[in-house]
C-alpha cells in the first residue's frame, strides 16, 4: 500500500493518542471463493525505553 506523505503524521504524541483512542484494526481478509472476511481484531499498546 502506498503511504501518502500529504497523509503522514510526524507527530509521535499524535499517533500514541490516536492509537490508545482507537485500539481496534479491521482485518480485511479473501477466501479462495471470493467471499469478504472482515474481523475487528483489538491492539494493546505498550512504551518501554521510548520504543512501542
Amino acid at each position: 500500500m502506498y503511504n501518502y506523505n500529504h497523509y503522514k503524521v510526524h507527530n509521535r504524541d499524535e499517533v500514541i493518542s490516536f492509537m490508545e483512542s482507537n485500539p481496534f484494526v479491521t482485518l480485511i481478509s479473501t477466501r479462495i471463493s471470493g467471499r469478504v472476511e472482515l474481523t475487528q481484531v483489538p491492539v494493546l499498546i505498550t512504551q518501554r525505553d521510548g520504543k512501542l
